[in-house]
C-alpha cells in the first residue's frame, strides 16, 4: 500500500469516527428528583437528588452504528429496579462494545419512571 493509499485510509477511519462522535449527543430524563443521563453516549449514569433513598426504573435505546455512521441495530430496552442512597450519584453500565470494532453503539435514554422512596436498610443494588 502506498504512503498516499494509508494516508487516504486513516483519513476515511478518522472521519466515520467524527461521524460517530457527533451523533453522541448527551441525553438525560428525569422524575421526581433522580436523573439519569449519558456522558459522551457510551457512559450511563443516575443521580439521585432526593435527600430519601429510592427505587427507580429507566427505559432507553441503544443504536448501533456500523464504520460509514449508518444505523444497523436499534434496540428500545429497560432497566427496573434500580436503587440510589439519597443524594447519591453513580456510573450504571456502559454500551456494549463490539469484539470486531466494525459497530459503536450509543445509548439514548427516554424516560425515567416508578419512583419509589424506600427505607435505605432495605436498598438492593
Amino acid at each position: 500500500m502506498t504512503k498516499r493509499m494509508m494516508g487516504l485510509a486513516v483519513l476515511a477511519l478518522a472521519a466515520a469516527g467524527v461521524l460517530l462522535f457527533a451523533q453522541a449527543k448527551p441525553s438525560e430524563a428525569q422524575s421526581d428528583g433522580v436523573k439519569v443521563y449519558t456522558q459522551q453516549g457510551y457512559y450511563i449514569k443516575a443521580k439521585n437528588s432526593n435527600n430519601y433513598a429510592v427505587k427507580y426504573s429507566f427505559s432507553y435505546t441503544q443504536t448501533g452504528y456500523n464504520d460509514k455512521g449508518e444505523v444497523v441495530s436499534k434496540e428500545e430496552m429497560q432497566d427496573r429496579n434500580r436503587t440510589l442512597l439519597a443524594g447519591e450519584e453513580r456510573q450504571l453500565f456502559t454500551a456494549p462494545t463490539n469484539p470486531q470494532k466494525r459497530i459503536s453503539y450509543l445509548i439514548t435514554i427516554d424516560r425515567v419512571f416508578d419512583v419509589t422512596p424506600i427505607k435505605e436498610a432495605n436498598r438492593q443494588k
